[in-house]
């Protein structure tokens, strides 16, 4: 019987042994996986796989012995830490970012140079955004994907983005999570590291953390602050007010607010319908044409939280409400009547959503923009807390909106996009 090292018999795969490498398209063609751009700050990747079947009665017999198989599918999902020299997995163009209503529109995720509508090419040759995600497996005897050992590789053709979710906690980076679908998958067509663009090195970095978003300052000493919170979450988290305060601010005479705020989470999902395309498995023959008949259901869904510690209830204030009340039973509360109900705008929603992280890029800084528009509103807020073991009452409020706004960009510049209807 051979007697084997011991590193031969206990060689597995872990992160380190693990890479991700992805091409995106806007068209129906298959890329070469060699061809593919290494994926940064990846923390995790999962796979699911689902192969529907079926069995047919067969009258007589008690056993059934014809059987088929619907069109397979695969869910990818992959975790990563955005650093500054990176950027979103989906992102705006900064070409397309600008702040005029064709700025608004190229900018929108429905855009055909974004995640677009439909499968199928339109007069310009582009269809639905989708990416060839290519994993690669190696082996523990090497520091690192990419050492020069041999690797095993997957490749998952023309996914389609079902959802995007960022996590902003107040103590580490801000994460993203992705999920990807496809049904076709292919392996093995390049075992060798040399064919593939891999890091020489360890990943290093400065990544995006919770304290590099800028809503916690105003004042030209601090810098000029982008983002742009709803009135509720402002006024309910709303911690300290300093004014005048030049001993503890650098710059003189500022003003600057101390938010509760302990997390916020952004997720985007995109659902798809597919028309039936009777006799065919779109893809088989040609990979490229798997999502030939898919179509994203509008709206995409839009949502975001916000988490926090309190000091006080949800505070109302008198210009809002007459005095002695408290959240009405109107509709005229979180709309943009903003709780007068001799409004007319009272079937209008007007929350402006818009968080903004800088980083010190040299030699000028960036900015990491997650836009959700001006259309959003709150669905719903709770308390949860503040009991005998000394915890913090804390809320949470959370809101939506049905535009499909949702502008993610990395960009010298803020662009104060204007609400465009179309």
């Amino acid at each position: 019987m051979p007697v084997y090292p011991f590193s031969d018999v206990n060689q597995r795969v872990f992160f380190a042994c693990m890479g991700v490498l992805y091409t995106e398209s806007n068209d129906q063609s298959v890329s070469d996986p060699t061809d593919g751009t290494y994926l940064t700050g990846v923390q995790s990747v999962g796979v699911s796989s689902d192969f529907p079947s079926s069995s047919l009665m067969s009258v007589g017999r008690s056993k059934r012995h014809i059987h088929y198989y619907a069109p397979q599918s695969f869910e990818i999902t992959i975790d990563r830490v955005i650093d500054q020299n990176s950027n979103f997995f989906y992102y705006v163009d900064d070409s397309d970012y600008m702040a005029t209503d064709a700025g608004a529109r190229q900018s929108h995720i429905l855009h055909a140079n974004n995640i677009g509508t439909t499968g199928r090419l339109n007069s310009d040759g582009r269809c639905l955004r989708n990416y060839d995600i290519t994993i690669l497996y190696g082996k523990d005897t090497e520091d690192r994907i990419g050492d020069g050992s041999e690797v095993f590789q997957v490749t998952y053709r023309n996914c389609l983005i079902g959802s995007i979710s960022y996590s902003m906690d107040v103590q580490g980076p801000v994460t993203e999570s992705i999920t990807l679908t496809t049904r076709s998958v292919t392996y093995n067509e390049n075992t060798s590291t040399s064919g593939y663009t891999l890091p020489a090195s360890n990943q290093s970095g400065k990544t995006i953390q919770r304290q590099d978003l800028d809503f916690l300052f105003e004042g030209s000493a601090l810098g000029t602050k982008h983002s742009v919170l709803p009135e509720e979450v402002e006024t309910a988290f709303l911690a300290e007010d300093i004014s005048g305060r030049s001993s503890s601010i650098p710059g003189g005479d500022q003003a600057r607010r101390v938010l509760g705020i302990n997390s916020i989470s952004v997720d985007i999902s995109i659902e798809y319908s597919e028309l039936a395309d009777i006799g065919k498995w779109r893809g088989l023959e040609d990979q490229g044409e798997q999502n030939l008949w898919r179509n994203v259901t509008l709206p995409v869904q839009v949502s975001s939280s916000f988490s926090g510690a309190l000091r006080q209830p949800l505070p109302q204030t008198a210009a809002q409400f007459p005095a002695g009340t408290y959240l009405p039973n109107t509709d005229t509360t979180f709309s943009a009547a903003n709780g007068l109900t001799t409004a007319t705008d009272w079937n209008r929603v007007n929350r402006q959503i818009r968080l903004v992280a800088k980083m010190p890029t040299a030699p000028t800084p960036n900015y990491f923009v997650w836009d959700l528009g001006r259309s959003n509103y709150l669905t719903s807020f709770g308390y949860d807390g503040g009991g005998a073991d000394g915890g913090n009452l804390e809320a949470t409020m959370t809101y939506q909106n049905d535009c499909s706004d949702a502008v993610l960009v990395k960009d010298g510049t803020v662009r104060n996009l204007p609400s465009v209807l179309f």
